[in-house]
């Protein structure tokens, strides 16, 4: 098995097999471009080998299937479809009837509506509602199942199963406008007929009645012989005559208007104009004439005679069939290599997701990136036109540095001062019978900090003032610290609206019980309690928010 690098659902490139009565013939089409590449006949006895071998040296990524054989069945019925609910119903069970033999079979339905002759009120109303349906069938063949195990051997999407003259019957339809815009004449012919020989399949005849499938034949026609070239052209023209002579079962009128398009060599194709009797537009192409006409190309390796690389190429370059046929060999070949062209195609997306995502966000750092750079350019710009104001102003005889500097140390000075004087006022004022042994003062750190806005609330400078006071060791500790909180409280009170919090942070004696008491008594404990000196500290210090004192 080979690996295909491909995307199977919407392939860059097809195998194209026609399948003949005498064997099939391989087309490889890449972007609108045919090339023959082989033709393999039934009766070799390495056939599927062979088959397979061609297609995996073709390096395509799907396969389609062509009938190019005599044994097709078409019948055209009108069929009453009550509402689109029932529709798939009918249509099923009308095929069963029409083909019961055939297990391959499709319909499609036309659009040129042709109401039958009817009598009475409610026949015209179920006229109406009626729809004209081509039916097609195919036999399901031994043949037929040796192609598709030579499928199955290669790794490839099998595209669809399809018969040539329905597939076809559209490139008439176009053929046949560019040529009409050619003559510069626009041809209201309602019929087209299409001629050319194929390779190992005979003359094909494709008719078409405005843009519809009327009738098709394959009948063995010799190819062109350069010693006697007016032999092909007479076995054509005897050929197209008894087509013309069915037409009038379905209603021809030399009336309708007639188009003839042979496609073949030139030097053999032009011969058949003097030999038809019948008013039309008649036309010989070559079938690079006709691929160009139709915006295709071909690339033979034997000649530009043969017709089947017009088809090939046509049906090649299709994202869906006009009407595939199925059947149960199809399907077990089909479906799950759709499934995983269905799977490759959402792993596709994601990929592609996500590589657009990363695009984005690629494109919005390099952005940033260029917004950067452009920002460093402005601020290098900027620096330049501030250094050379300073040289102007230098040269006039001011000193910006010296400015500056002074600004900022002023500054500095500002969010250092503190009130010492005043906050000690305030102490002394409240000390009543107590006295201060000693203070220490600190201010720690240089708060560097201007307001953005009136309405924000300035840092908070880590100044303290502590306050040290002493007893003599006979005061009842119970009362000493008694009269720390109550200075505690009234400076408070008068603290609070500048922003400060006294504290007791040194009591005047640990009264926790430790589990054992020792005690002096009589004079000499008396004059020992005198000499001693207990000390207590009050810590004055600047906050955030001083809570109001209750």
């Amino acid at each position: 098995m080979m690996d295909i690098p491909t995307i199977p659902f919407f392939p860059p490139s097809r195998a194209v097999i026609m399948m003949m009565d005498e064997g099939v013939c391989i087309h490889k089409v890449v972007g609108g471009m045919a090339t023959y590449i082989d033709t393999v006949p039934w009766k070799m006895h390495n056939f599927d080998l062979r088959l397979t071998e061609i297609l995996n040296e073709a390096n395509v990524a799907s396969v389609l299937i062509l009938n190019d054989a005599v044994e097709q069945h078409y019948r055209k019925e009108r069929v009453l479809i009550p509402t689109s609910f029932d529709k798939a119903n009918i249509i099923k069970r009308r095929l069963n009837v029409a083909f019961p033999s055939y297990p391959m079979r499709a319909a499609i339905e036309l659009k040129d509506k042709q109401a039958p002759e009817n009598k009475g009120e409610k026949k015209d109303k179920d006229a109406d509602k009626a729809k004209s349906y081509l039916f097609a069938a195919s036999p399901s063949t031994e043949t037929f199942s040796r192609l598709v195990r030579s499928i199955y051997e290669t790794d490839y999407n099998f595209f669809g199963y399809g018969l040539l003259p329905i597939e076809s019957a559209t490139m008439l339809k176009l053929l046949a406008q560019k040529l009409a815009e050619k003559r510069k004449a626009p041809s209201k012919a309602e019929w087209t007929i299409l001629v050319g020989q194929h390779r190992g399949g005979g003359l094909r005849q494709i008719v078409v009645r405005k843009n519809e499938l009327a009738l098709t034949r394959v009948t063995p026609v010799d190819e062109p012989n350069q010693d006697d070239p007016d032999l092909w052209a007479k076995d054509v023209s005897g050929e197209l005559q008894a087509t013309l002579s069915y037409l009038s079962r379905f209603g021809y009128s030399p009336d309708d208007g007639l188009n003839i398009i042979i496609i073949g060599n030139k030097q053999f194709a032009d011969m058949l104009d003097g030999m038809i009797s019948v008013p039309s537009f008649f036309e010989a192409l070559s079938p690079y004439e006709a691929a160009k006409l139709l915006g295709m190309k071909l690339s033979f390796a034997d000649g530009d005679h043969f017709a089947d690389g017009l088809h090939a190429a046509w049906s090649g370059k299709k994202i869906a069939l006009d009407l595939p046929l199925s059947s149960k060999e199809i399907s077990e070949i089909s479906g799950p290599r759709k499934i995983a062209s269905i799977m490759m195609m959402l792993l596709v997306c994601a990929l592609g997701f996500g590589l657009y995502q990363s695009s984005v966000e690629a494109q919005g750092l390099y952005q940033d990136s260029r917004n950067l750079e452009i920002s460093n350019l402005q601020l290098a710009e900027i620096e330049r036109i501030y250094q050379d104001e300073i040289k102007r102003k230098s040269a006039l005889g001011i000193d910006v540095n010296a400015i500056t500097s002074s600004l900022d140390i002023d500054g500095r000075i500002q969010r250092q001062h503190i009130d010492v004087l005043g906050l000690l006022k305030i102490i002394g004022g409240e000390l009543h019978n107590l006295r201060i042994d000693s203070f220490d003062f600190k201010n720690e750190g240089d708060v560097l900090w201007s307001s953005p806005s009136k309405t924000d609330i300035p840092p908070v400078r880590n100044a303290r003032l502590e306050l040290s006071f002493s007893y003599a060791g006979n005061v009842n500790p119970q009362d000493g610290n008694k009269e720390m909180q109550d200075l505690v409280d009234r400076l408070n009170k008068k603290l609070h609206d500048m922003g400060y919090l006294a504290t007791v942070s040194v009591p005047l004696q640990n009264l926790t019980f430790s589990g054992a008491v020792d005690r002096e008594v009589g004079l000499t404990a008396n004059l020992r309690a005198l000499s001693e000196r207990y000390t207590s500290k009050i810590l004055i210090q600047k906050v955030d928010h001083v809570k109001s004192p209750g």
